[in-house]
C-alpha cells in the first residue's frame, strides 16, 4: 500500500534533475527476532528440556520458516511460514513442555503476536537514510524535495538561512538552481548571511539589514534595498561577500554590468 502511495512522488522525482533522481523512499520491515525468541523460551519449562532440543535449534527453525515472511511483509509467505512452524510445534508436542502456569492462550498470544515486527519507512538521498545525513545535507534534501513537489504552487515562499552547514559548492550547484527555477512561478524571500546565494540566484531585490548598537541600549536597525545593478547595493554585497569586489566581478559578468 505504501509503495502505491509513494509511486507518484517517485515518478516525478525520476523525471527531474540529477539531485532529484538521487532522492527515493524506502520501506522495510524490522524484525526483533531475538526478543520474540526470548519471550517464547520463557514459556518452556527448562527442566523438561527444550521441545526443539535447544534454543539454538529453535532459532534455526524460526529463521527458516517464518522469518522470510516477516522480513518481506508478504502475507502468503507469512501464512506459509506460520503453518510450517505450527506443524513443527505439533510434531514436537510443544504444549507438553510449557511451564505449569502457562496457559494455551499464552502460547497462542506469543506465537501470533506482532509487536516484534515494525514497519519503517522514510526518505533517502544517494542511498543514505535522511537521519544519517549531515545537518546541512539533510536541510538541502528536504528543500529540494519540497521545491520539486511544489513546483506548480504560486504562493510566496519564505526560506530562513538555507545555507547553514553547507559548503560554497553546494550553495552554488544546488540551492542556486532551485531558487532560480522557483522564482519564475512564485515570489521567493530568502533570509541569508551568504551573499553568494544572493548573487548566484539572480535576486531581483536585495534588502541589506544593518544593526547599530550604542552603549547599553537596544540596537537600532536600518535597511537599504535595491537591485544588484544598483551601485550602492552592489557595494554592500561586496563588503560582505567572501573575496570582496574581485569575487563579485566574476559573477557580475552574467548581468553584463560594470561597477561605477
Amino acid at each position: 500500500m505504501l509503495e502505491g502511495l509513494y509511486e507518484p512522488v517517485r515518478g516525478k522525482l525520476q523525471q527531474g534533475l540529477k539531485e532529484e533522481k538521487m532522492l527515493d523512499f524506502y520501506i522495510s520491515w524490522d524484525v526483533d527476532l531475538e526478543h520474540w525468541l526470548e519471550r517464547g523460551n520463557e514459556l518452556f519449562d527448562q527442566r523438561k528440556g527444550h521441545p526443539f532440543g535447544s534454543a539454538l535449534k529453535f532459532r534455526e527453525a524460526v529463521r527458516s520458516s517464518v522469518l522470510p515472511g516477516w522480513e518481506t511483509g508478504d502475507p502468503a509467505r507469512i501464512r506459509a511460514g506460520m503453518d510450517a512452524l505450527l506443524d513443527q510445534f505439533k510434531q514436537k508436542s510443544v504444549e507438553s513442555h510449557l511451564r505449569a502456569k502457562v496457559k494455551h492462550s499464552d502460547l497462542l498470544e506469543w506465537v501470533f503476536g506482532y509487536d516484534h515486527v515494525k514497519l519503517s519507512y522514510g526518505l533517502c538521498y544517494s542511498g543514505t537514510e535522511l537521519d544519517k545525513l549531515s545537518p546541512g545535507t539533510k536541510g538541502i534534501v528536504l528543500l529540494i524535495l519540497y521545491l520539486a513537489m511544489d513546483s506548480e504552487d504560486s504562493m510566496p515562499l519564505v526560506v530562513d538561512q538555507p545555507e547553514e552547514n553547507l559548503d560554497s559548492e553546494s550553495i552554488y550547484s544546488l540551492l542556486s538552481h532551485y531558487f532560480r527555477s522557483a522564482k519564475s512561478l512564485r515570489q521567493v524571500i530568502v533570509i541569508t548571511h551568504n551573499p553568494n546565494l544572493v548573487v548566484n540566484t539572480d535576486a531581483d531585490q536585495v534588502i541589506v539589514a544593518s544593526a547599530n548598537r550604542l552603549g547599553g541600549a537596544f540596537p537600532t536597525f536600518s535597511y537599504q534595498s535595491g537591485g544588484l545593478e544598483d551601485p550602492g547595493i552592489r557595494e554592500k554585497v561586496c563588503l560582505i561577500l567572501e573575496g570582496g569586489r574581485a569575487a563579485f566581478l566574476k559573477r557580475e559578468e552574467r548581468y553584463a554590468l560594470r561597477p561605477n
